[in-house]
């Protein structure tokens, strides 16, 4: 590697690619956080929708999420939308357990529904994301590897280093593919 050297106020200092490295890893860890604040752009909808409407909606989603007016909220699938209230056939998360407790099948009247929130996941980014992530950071390890080859002279070193890149880009892109995959709905009841 080749050094470079800067005379600054009588003294002598050195920065190398490898010295550089650290500052490098910083700057993509930062911008690395602030991603997923910008996945979350665009994927909430907000609909207002009658009861003959949500009925042609909900119709084939799976996944849901009730909130109650007077608070908490009843999370379930295998929804029948009835003239006066929703029907859950199977309530997977519930506020209030004692009401509605998980594997039950419960009525809901449509009076005490604040909002329905329908989430649909798609599955497929996840797993691309972590691929693509993984491969990148297999290369980020390799090319380390690489470039301080002279610096690394413990196989042990290099392997761990190469190792933990590829899992650390495949953990972060399947994190980050399982955020952008998931979209909601927020659905309004009006008369």
């Amino acid at each position: 590697m080749e050094s470079l050297t800067n005379k600054s106020s009588r003294w002598l200092r050195k920065t190398t690619a490898a010295g550089m490295i650290p500052l490098l890893l910083a700057q993509v860890s930062i911008a690395l956080f602030c991603v997923p604040q910008s996945l979350t752009a665009g994927t909430e909808i907000r609909r207002e929708m009658t009861m003959e409407e949500l009925r042609e909606f909900l119709s084939g989603e799976e996944q849901f999420t009730v909130l109650l007016s007077k608070g908490g909220a009843v999370r379930g699938n295998e929804v029948t939308i009835l003239a006066d209230s929703i029907h859950l056939g199977r309530v997977t998360r519930a506020t209030d357990g004692h009401r509605h407790p998980n594997g039950s099948e419960t009525s809901i009247a449509t009076s005490s529904i604040k909002e329905i929130r329908v989430e649909q996941i798609r599955g497929s980014l996840r797993w691309s994301g972590a691929v693509a992530f993984g491969f990148v950071g297999f290369l980020f390890g390799y090319g380390l590897n690489i470039a301080e080859g002279r610096l690394l002279k413990n196989p042990a070193l290099g392997g761990t280093i190469l190792v933990s890149s590829t899992v650390g880009g495949t953990s972060l892109g399947y994190w980050l593919g399982k955020r952008k995959d998931r979209e909601t709905t927020i659905i309004t009841i009006v008369d």
